[in-house]
């Protein structure tokens, strides 16, 4: 099953190759899990399931881009990063910066926003 693009992505990217690359990743990270623990990977599915057919109003809860969800499942989800851009509590957060200061760029551009 192929992800939604967000309105976000740039014009110049091939919706449809993003669309296919995104689900050929997602399908090997489930094979991953799958391979440890099949019962997760189930699980995982029938959340995404769940997801697809039905719309949770749930102030807490967000969907995800297929870029998001990748990344969230790299090594920034073992960063501990408390502050923001430029003034963490620890050493080594450059890496972060880099990617919260991209985010608040798209979100200053998405909303028209000169702050983010």
């Amino acid at each position: 099953m192929t992800e939604p693009i967000p309105a976000s992505v740039p014009a110049s990217v091939d919706a449809d190759r993003l669309a296919k690359t995104a689900s050929a990743a997602y399908d090997a990270a489930l094979e991953v899990i799958a391979a440890v623990e099949p019962r997760i990977a189930e699980a995982t599915r029938a959340e995404l399931r769940d997801q697809r057919s039905s719309l949770k109003l749930i102030a807490s809860e967000n969907y995800a881009s297929p870029a998001v969800l990748l990344t969230m499942g790299t090594w920034f989800s073992d960063k501990y990063a408390e502050g923001t851009v430029g003034h963490r509590f620890y050493a080594g957060c450059q890496n972060v910066d880099t990617v919260e200061a991209l985010a608040a760029e798209h979100a200053r551009e998405l909303f028209g926003a000169p702050y983010a």
